[in-house]
């Protein structure tokens, strides 16, 4: 294999050049290398003198390597190629060299890896070439050969005659530039295979290894076999009684891989009292059991046992649960490790509740409840999780008065999981609920580390917790018990190997119960050891570990000294001599033991090493003392306790070189071998065949798991990033991540959505992205397809998550017409829709969009540690977000009105919040509890803020105040009166200092010391927002005036007015290295400013409504903005390429794509609508209206633009576009020949009637004194009837030169505004939908029905809070005179109606997302066949009421084709027999296609329901919010178009699905 695929020339025979005698050493081994900042020249030294200074170093550096490498020929000739080379950049002409002094760098890295290789050859190489093994030595033949090629070119560019130099300066130094990388590539991958060559004795195991590759195939099938054959058993414990809930059994105390033991007989007595006595403490068995060792409370739901490690906590815990068991009174376990599920704090909760599920019925019922209620739940965080799985469930049960039985949880070794809070997240949930829990009680196990210890003095918890540390028990008690262990275990070892005498005598258990050091892990081990029956010798052993362990003991400081002596111990019997191929071959297999994530079985260690059969067995056959190899691979190999992995891989522990593993290189290896275990992923890799199904859908999902992704193949999936990353990178990496992101990326995502582990993807493709790019790679496209992968899981996370099939079905189809991963990967994801129109050329900055709020978002703002955002809206919430991924962990409730502004406190552990309920709240970040509650202000909290100490916190409000509040003491908060206006931000300076904006035109600085205003800064207009730089230097303002002024903090000073937005600045902030200002505007953009030249760089686009918040993340890679489409949006923000600085190496991908619109599309803002219009192709506003002509062939939209377009559905190109609108465009309705299209607007009043191939309008009526939401033509295309806002109903001549008089006629004048409008299909008939300004009154309107209901006053929801509307929902039936002979009153806006073919049955959707159907056989004179709905009498309208879809507005409702079911955007519902039309009744069932979208997931009901794929935000409609700014969808047979807010249209084709 070539160790690098970037050569020059052609590949050389190796040969092998004479053997000189080594003559002398290099320097000691370099540290490992860090990434440097480039340094300039200083003052005074030109560019030649910077070179030269490098290019002699890495001259130096070479002669050592030559002088070293004596006794190694092909190093030699190497040293002297790479020599030849260093002296051709010394004599390089002028121009040559002066282009590549700017490449200081790379030969410095050069020389730095130069380094390496000189610490490799004097520390890891033989004393001689001949000891060298065979593999070895042609690697080193082969290195020499591609360095004496790289040397040839160099060489060859440098005789270049003079003149040919001067023309091709820059493309000579360019070559040279890359012949550097490519021999520091070669250094790389030389060092690394050296070093593992020699370290771990690769050439050795070569054959064996190759013969376990071989037959790794038929290895896995084995395994496959195994694993199938438990199956069932597992089948047993994960069954479908809690579908969709995650959990793991291995948590369990009882599951048969734990490998844990009960307290030896007479033991812990008193320890066990003191717990038993707290769990029931009228037990009548503990009068077996000695007095308690403290005082107990019974009444406390918690019990929280601590001790160092190796105290015998997990131990105690297990037989504490097996005593609950046998009376019982056990709930749920959960025995935690550092590795794998039962590490991941997540799944805590959701495993006990699913133990406590079995306890009560009621309880699983509503668990599965809020299971589907919460489908992404368990990627929330732990608090909301206790919440809906234990919490909420337990109230449910008590409302209905059921009896939960009390019972006992055990939480063991709460400090194993993974948790890197500050204070134990599990902890501060339970603090939250604490007064939830009973009758449940809670043990908790931990040692006593920070997050742990201080979770238990959260005030909640010091009230509710009995608290028990180990240490506390008095040390002749724990003594007294090591004995009692150390004598029972030997006696039984006694008796099994038929040893007599006295053995072991007093005197060796007392000095085993002093080495012990009160650890019963040192006990448990020595008697393992002792005992071991590959050794078979007790005495002898007992005599080896009594032994004197030499000065290292004698002389450490460690806690563990003693039991890092008995691991040394244990391992030097173990293996008295050892060749290299054994040493090797131990250290692969303890090393991958010891650095593995998640403990794995032999026959998946072997498969994961592509080891034969047996060989960990074989191997760790000795070391069973402190190894627990179990016989089958039923059960995974435990290390007795993990001190030994950290004693195996530290060098100040493990002090024996022959034991000790090598970390980086070690994870080389393992990295290397779970990417050739990806190899062996395939589409549909649990044979599913039904990709439509979600994995929550799957019924057997877990079961298929096991039996056909194997455990080591889960293991290679889940961390083979994590290895690499830890690992030294080199050819044969770089040549298996070509083979993965070439071939099997969307794989291993299907892999990682079956294994719940989706989440781990974006750290994983991103650690692998930046570990290449510190590198000198050779040209490869695997940083761009890691970095595509990115994209995809960060843009269609929702779906990986869900389904594991939407890697195909979604993410490529979705994905940007142009990126490398889509183009390679289409030929994987056949059936898949196709994108006519709407497609992404490029990744769009926006790398994530959330859409959970209910309304506009106000502010946004980054975690000190970058890896969650909070936002708040006036939906009354505060949500918090996973910032990779875009998951929801938590939503915060309990303000009552809009919440305006949401900050983190600079430890991340609160959050503040402002509110117009006339509140400041402080929140627990963690579990989302309320802390505090602040009260000062008289009018709407508008602005929060905490200073950079977290000593104070400021808050700006309407009533013209600013409040500076002490948090430690907010009874004493000073009041700042000093504004005449409403203040709508506040921020601090990191010098402490307060700053404001208010709309009395000033923005004021204040001092926190002298609590008195400073400083004001003057403007022209309003201010919006103030932000300051970091280093409190500058001062930013954005007014309502469209500028951003620039000020100078410390005197006043206006140094600039930023001019580029078109509307108001709603939020400034500066990078956090106040490089760059963004500016979020109401005109829809965000721009980014450079602060040293006051200019504008770039305008960030794509955002679809008014940018209310803006702020950078803490390492300025990302922005973050809350807009008034209700959207949460994550932006990428590469720096390096808005100042010109040079990208990062490696790095292919371009930066900020699709930041501005063509330059040929001109957008004009209108300011009274705050929308804009364009000339370009699609429309500059979001759609508002999607219509298919009759015949399907063209699509019509409207936007608020003013614009009508028209497009050609087979190419989804753009065919005319009608203008004669003012701005929003409410409806298009095509005549039924499809030759005439009637708009309606509603700022103008209008409709337009247009020849739709002349592309002009035959006609222009303005009669109207409202808005005018929709027209319908009659079927003979001369009459047209429209409603409108002045609350009429009229009818038009569509050919107005044809009539005399007025052109239309009213059929019907009411009192309020009219939304909806429907005309049967014979023209006889109208139906339409109205908020009326006064309660309908029947009789007076002639109808001859009495409503079912009474009158309801609702707000309209039709242009939004700045233009609501109140009055009555009301639905009416005319006839064509508009005469009334029926209404009905509604509780919420009629969205939509429509009537069936014979008009005996009519629908209405509303704003509540309901659809109403109703029976008009009974009042119309039709004479129809439809059978009524019931038998009722005459004049009676019956209703009936569907619950539909997601609960949004009923934009679109209508009858399926073959009216046996309604269709709504979000829904199909099947009508029951007596619900269909005489039409229904008369035909076959239609097999016409139908598709609607719910919850983003695009759906085909007909002729079976079936998923068809997950449809990103950003390509389909807005459904939230009012009328007026909703967006659009339409179907067409298998073509289905969406109007999106960024004005686009999307039109795809399901016919292939």
């Amino acid at each position: 294999m070539p160790l690098c695929c970037f050569t020059f020339g052609s590949p050389r025979p190796l040969k092998r050049p004479p053997q000189p005698t080594r003559t002398a050493k290099s320097p000691s081994a370099v540290e490992k290398r860090e990434e440097k900042t480039p340094a300039l020249a200083p003052a005074g030294v030109g560019w030649k003198e910077v070179k030269n200074t490098a290019v002699n170093g890495l001259m130096i550096a070479l002669r050592v390597t030559k002088e070293a490498t004596a006794v190694f020929p092909p190093l030699q000739s190497a040293a002297g190629g790479l020599l030849v080379v260093a002296e051709t950049f010394q004599v390089s002409d002028g121009r040559t060299r002066q282009r590549m002094s700017s490449n200081k760098e790379d030969i410095e890295e050069l020389t730095e890896y130069i380094a390496k290789l000189n610490a490799m050859i004097t520390s890891a190489l033989p004393p001689d070439y001949e000891s060298c093994p065979e593999k070895l030595k042609e690697r080193l033949l082969e290195f020499n050969n591609r360095v004496q090629s790289v040397r040839e070119d160099v060489e060859k560019l440098a005789s270049q005659r003079l003149p040919a130099q001067l023309l091709n300066a820059d493309d000579t130094a360019e070559q040279i530039e890359g012949c550097i990388k490519s021999l520091s590539w070669l250094i790389q991958s030389l060092t690394v295979e050296g070093t593992i060559s020699i370290e771990l004795a690769v050439d050795e195991l070569h054959i064996v290894i190759r013969q376990g590759f071989t037959h790794m195939d038929g290895r896995f099938d084995g395994l496959s076999d195994q694993i199938g054959g438990v199956s069932d058993q597992i089948n047993q414990l994960r069954s479908d009684a809690n579908p969709g809930l995650r959990y793991t059994i291995q948590a369990r105390f009882d599951d048969h891989r734990g490998g844990r033991s009960q307290c030896e007989a007479n033991t812990r007595l008193e320890a066990l009292a003191t717990v038993y006595a707290w769990l029931r403490p009228g037990d009548h068995r503990l009068a077996q059991y000695p007095p308690p060792l403290c005082a107990v409370r019974p009444e406390n739901p918690l019990f929280w046992i601590s001790g160092l490690a190796g105290t015998g906590k997990s131990t105690l815990a297990q037989t504490i649960a097996h005593w609950c068991e046998d009376v019982g009174f056990l709930g749920a376990t959960f025995f935690a490790a550092r590795d794998g599920e039962r590490s991941n704090v997540q799944l805590i909760f959701s495993t006990v509740a699913h133990q406590l599920a079995a306890l009560c019925p009621e309880y699983q019922d509503a668990l599965n409840e809020a299971v589907r209620a919460n489908p992404d739940i368990h990627g929330a965080l732990p608090s909301r999780q206790l919440q809906k799985f234990i919490v909420e469930p337990l109230r449910s049960l008590k409302r209905h008065d059921v009896a939960f039985p009390p019972c006992a949880v055990i939480i063991d070794a709460l400090d194993e999981c993974k948790d890197e809070e500050a204070v134990s997240v599990i902890l501060k949930a339970l603090s939250l609920y604490v007064s939830d829990l009973a009758p449940l009680k809670f043990v908790i196990t931990s040692r006593p580390v920070p997050h742990v210890s201080t979770g238990f003095r959260l005030r909640e918890l010091v009230e509710n917790t009995q608290q028990f540390s180990l240490s506390s028990i008095p040390v002749d008690i724990t003594k007294r018990d090591i004995s009692l262990f150390l004598r029972s275990r030997l006696a039984f070892i006694k008796e099994q190997y038929y040893i007599g005498g006295y053995w072991p005598n007093d005197h060796e258990i007392d000095a085993l119960v002093d080495l012990a050091s009160e650890l019963f892990i040192f006990a448990a081990t020595a008697v393992k050891f002792v005992g071991d029956d590959q050794v078979s010798d007790p005495e002898r052993q007992l005599v080896l570990l009594l032994q004197p362990t030499g000065s290292a003991l004698n002389t450490s400081m460690s806690p563990y000294k003693y039991l890092d002596a008995l691991y040394l111990q244990v391992l030097r019997a173990a293996f008295p001599a050892m060749d290299r191929a054994l040493r090797a071959h131990l250290k692969i297999i303890l090393g991958t033991i010891a650095l593995s994530q998640e403990q794995l079985c032999p026959g998946a260690l072997e498969a994961l090493l592509h080891l034969p059969s047996g060989a960990v067995r074989r191997t760790l056959r000795q070391l069973h003392s402190i190894i627990v190899v179990p016989p089958t691979d039923e059960e995974v190999i435990r290390i007795i306790h993990r001190s030994f992995s950290d004693f195996v891989v530290d060098p100040s522990r493990c002090v024996e070189s022959n034991f000790r593993v090598n970390p980086s290189i070690q994870n080389t290896v393992i990295a290397k071998h779970c990417l050739q275990t990806l190899s062996l992923l395939h589409r549909d890799m649990c044979g599913i065949g039904n990709e439509t199904l979600l994995n929550i859908e799957i019924v057997d999902l877990n079961s298929r798991i096991e039996k056909y992704i194997s455990p080591s193949l889960r293991y290679a999936c889940k961390y083979w990033s994590y290895h690499l990353c830890h690992a030294e990178l080199d050819q044969e990496i770089l040549d298996a991540l070509v083979k993965l992101c070439n071939n099997s990326l969307l794989y291993w995502l299907e892999a990682l959505s079956l294994l719940g582990a989706v989440d781990m993807a974006i750290e994983a493709l991103q650690g692998a992205r930046e570990a290449l790019e510190k590198l000198p790679l050779p040209p490869t496209n695997v940083p761009s397809l890691l970095y595509d992968c990115e994209r995809i899981v960060r843009s269609f996370y929702p779906a990986l998550s869900a389904g594991c099939f939407q890697a195909y079905k979604s993410a490529i189809p979705f994905s940007p017409t142009n990126t490398l991963l889509r183009s390679m990967y289409l030929s994987q994801a056949p059936g898949i829709v196709k994108l006519i129109s709407g497609m992404q050329t490029e990744w769009s900055p926006n790398i994530t969009s959330t859409e959970a709020h209910k309304g506009r978002v106000h502010a946004v703002a980054y975690s000190p540690d970058g890896e969650r955002i909070v936002s708040c809206s006036e939906d009354w919430l505060i949500m918090l977000w996973d910032a990779r991924t875009g998951r929801q962990l938590h939503v915060l409730e309990g303000h009552s009105a809009r919440v305006c502004s949401v900050v983190f406190s600079p430890s991340g552990k609160e959050l503040l919040s402002a509110s117009d309920d006339l509140t400041v709240k402080v929140w627990d970040a963690t579990t989302g509890a309320c802390l505090v509650t602040w009260k000062r202000h008289t009018r709407d909290v508008r602005s929060v803020a905490w200073s950079s100490d977290g000593v104070y916190a400021a808050s700006g409000s309407y009533d013209s105040k600013v409040i500076l509040w002490p948090v430690a003491s907010p009874q004493t908060a000073t009041v700042f009166t000093d504004h005449r206006a409403e203040v709508d931000q506040v921020v601090f300076a990191s010098d402490g200092d307060l700053l404001s904006a208010g709309h009395d035109c000033t923005s004021k600085m204040w001092s926190v010391q002298s609590k008195s205003c400073i400083r004001t800064f003057t403007h022209a207009a309003r201010v919006m927002t103030v932000a300051v730089s970091k280093d409190s230097r500058l001062v930013a303002c954005g007014c309502d005036d469209t500028s951003v002024v620039l000020w100078n903090k410390a005197t006043g000073e206006r140094l600039h007015t930023l001019n580029h937005h078109a509307s108001w600045i709603w939020s400034l902030d500066f990078s956090p290295d106040d490089r760059i200002l963004a500016s979020g505007s109401w005109d829809h953009t965000m721009c980014l400013w450079d602060v040293a030249t006051a200019t504008h760089l770039q305008t960030l686009l794509g955002h679809a409504d008014q940018v209310l918040c803006v702020r950078f993340s803490p390492d300025g890679s990302h922005i973050v903005t809350g807009e008034c489409d209700h959207s949460v949006r994550i932006w990428e923000c590469d720096l390096t390429v808005l100042d010109g600085r040079k990208p990062k190496k490696s790095m292919l991908r371009k930066g900020l794509q699709s930041l501005v619109k063509p330059p040929e599309e001109k957008r004009t803002w209108y300011d009274p609508t705050g929308t804009y219009s364009t000339t370009g192709e699609h429309h500059a506003s979001g759609v508002r209206v999607v219509s298919f002509s009759p015949n399907g062939a063209l699509i019509a939209t409207a936007a608020w633009d003013g614009t009508v377009r028209i497009w050609d559905v087979a190419t989804g190109t753009r065919v005319k576009t009608l203008e004669g609108h003012e701005h929003l465009i409410t409806s298009c309705t095509w005549s039924r020949s499809g030759k005439l299209l009637a708009s309606t607007g509603d700022h103008d009043h209008s409709i337009n009637i247009w020849n739709v191939a002349a592309g002009k309008s035959l006609a222009k009526f303005t009669q109207h004194i409202g808005g005018v939401w929709t027209s319908i033509f009659t079927p003979d295309e001369q009459r047209l009837v429209s409603c409108s806002d002045d609350g009429s109903i009229r009818l038009w001549h569509v050919d107005n030169t044809k009539q005399s008089g007025a052109p239309f006629s009213v059929l019907y004048q009411g009192k309020g505004p009219i939304y909806s409008l429907a005309l049967s299909a014979d023209a006889q008939w109208l139906l339409s939908g109205s908020l009326d300004a006064e309660p309908p009154d029947p009789a007076a309107q002639g109808a001859i029905h009495t409503p079912l209901r009474e009158p309801t006053r609702v707000a309209g929801q039709i242009r939004g809070v700045w233009e609501e509307t109140y009055g009555y929902p009301t639905l009416r039936l005319h006839d064509m005179l508009g005469n009334v002979l029926w209404l009905e009153n509604h509780a919420s806006t009629v969205a939509s109606v429509a009537f069936s073919r014979d008009s005996t049955r009519a629908l209405s959707g509303s704003q509540d997302g309901r659809i109403f159907v109703y029976d008009f056989t009974h009042i119309l004179p039709l004479g129809s066949t439809s059978p009524p709905l019931f038998p009722t009498g005459p004049g009676d309208v019956v209703m009936r009421v569907f619950e539909v879809g997601d609960g949004l507005p009923v934009e679109h409702v209508s009858f399926s084709p073959g009216e046996r079911a309604i269709v709504s955007d979000a829904s199909y519902t099947p009508l029951d027999q007596p619900l269909w039309s005489a039409a229904a009744h008369t035909t076959s069932p239609s097999t016409s296609p139908v598709y609607f979208l719910l919850n983003g997931w695009l759906w085909r009901a007909v002729p079976e329901l079936r998923r068809v794929c997950w449809v990103p935000p950003v390509f389909r409609h807005f459904r939230t919010g009012a009328t007026a700014w909703r967006g659009n969808m339409a179907m067409k047979g298998h073509i289905v178009a969406f109007g999106t807010k960024h004005g686009q249209l999307v039109i795809l084709d399901a016919s292939d699905c």
